[in-house]
């Protein structure tokens, strides 16, 4: 039985971590490496070797509404402007950016490896060559 694939965060682990932990301090005020407290007061070990993953196994299951806490919390808050834009916009966005600064084909966006080696969703050229007629009018 396959499992259903987690969708995709609007934020990083690295910034869901900063979010919700902050470093424990011995009582020299000083931060204790490896060791985390979360804002609900729980103390989590991180390592380089397991990475965010003990950090956000504790998020997903202690804060299930995190995603809605962080899209309401401000840009100073989660280090991340993802609210203020809408995913679409940010994923056209990527592929016009990618395109152009590599001086790319449009049809590069279709091509198979392209779309197996980036976490951009899936567009069309005609999509792209939509938006750039845009940009091209607005400019």
């Amino acid at each position: 039985m396959l499992a259903t694939p987690r969708p995709r965060s609007a934020f990083s682990n690295a910034q869901i971590a900063a979010y919700f932990y902050s470093p424990c301090r011995d009582q020299y005020g000083e931060p204790v490496p490896e060791y985390f407290r979360c804002r609900c007061g729980k103390v989590r070990k991180q390592t380089s070797r397991n990475g965010f993953t003990n950090l956000m196994q504790h998020v997903r299951s202690e804060h299930p509404t995190f995603q809605g806490e962080m899209l309401a919390a401000t840009t100073a808050q989660t280090g991340s402007v993802a609210h203020y834009a809408c995913r679409t916009a940010m994923n056209r966005f990527g592929w016009l950016e990618w395109i152009v600064k590599a001086n790319l084909l449009l049809m590069f966006c279709e091509n198979a490896f392209a779309r197996r080696y980036t976490s951009l969703e899936p567009i069309s050229v005609e999509t792209l060559r939509a938006l750039l007629e845009g940009v091209n009018q607005r400019g």
